[in-house]
């Protein structure tokens, strides 16, 4: 009995010390209580934190929770850097944090500084290289200025525009063509900006139409594409995201000139 003890006491020491020796890997450990609470956990840390504003509805939402929030390389640098919090605005204190903070698009996430002060805000779905690279940038810039004012009036590339273009945002890649998802043609302008009117109220990403026009004979041809994705991995991503709306589509490069 005495020898089984001892060798279950080993056994449990090299368990205890090889946990301790390396890095869980798994998703986002996000912060269960209130903003408050948060803001004051990573205030005591010397931590950033952020907020993704989410509902059970939104298929973008889903998808970051599955994908992005799911990447092992990902939730190791949350878990060390930041405090994660998810906010699903149909809640009471959710709501209430919805108006607070101007949240019209789903999903939001905004990154704030140890200090409570918005640094960013993200209108859109985010691969998990894109989260990363959101936070790495935001960590490494600590001197910077802060702003409250949201990411898609700095990020818009045309005031006129009625959604976010996220025009200047790239993580990689070449500036003169970036990956979309195509999910139409037509030849009538009515219904192709009932369409385009349609598709921006389904998704987050920006909503997009190349024209080409037959020489020969004259007829002008609506391409529609959703997203802009400098690689083409996220883009194969987001295309998951579109086809579990029921829209068909596919991944092709666009240049920037072939959008108006």
């Amino acid at each position: 009995m005495k020898k089984l003890s001892l060798i279950i006491a080993a056994c449990t020491l090299v368990l205890t010390m090889g946990r301790a020796g390396t890095t869980t890997e798994g998703p986002v450990e996000f912060f269960k209580g209130s903003l408050l609470s948060a803001k004051e956990k990573a205030r005591t840390e010397q931590k950033y934190y952020f907020i993704e504003f989410y509902a059970d509805w939104c298929k973008p939402c889903q998808w970051m929770q599955e994908n992005t929030f799911s990447n092992p390389k990902l939730a190791s640098y949350i878990n060390d850097e930041y405090i994660a919090l998810r906010v699903n605005i149909e809640d009471f204190d959710g709501h209430a944090l919805k108006q607070k903070y101007n949240v019209e698009y789903l999903p939001t996430v905004i990154v704030f500084n140890s200090e409570g002060e918005v640094l960013a805000k993200h209108e859109k779905s985010l691969s998990a290289s894109q989260m990363l690279k959101i936070l790495k940038d935001h960590r490494d810039n600590a001197t910077v200025t802060p702003t409250s004012q949201p990411a898609r009036q700095v990020e818009n590339s045309s005031a006129s525009a009625p959604r976010p273009s996220y025009a200047s945002y790239r993580e990689t890649g070449n500036s003169s063509s970036f990956f979309a998802i195509q999910v139409g043609v037509y030849q009538n302008a009515t219904n192709l900006f009932k369409q385009v009117e349609k598709l921006k109220e389904m998704f987050s990403e920006p909503v997009q139409v190349i024209n080409q026009k037959d020489p020969q004979s004259d007829v002008v041809t609506y391409k529609i594409v959703v997203g802009k994705f400098s690689d083409r991995g996220d883009a194969d991503q987001y295309l998951t995201v579109v086809k579990g709306s029921g829209i068909n589509g596919f991944v092709k490069t666009v240049s920037q000139n072939e959008v108006q």
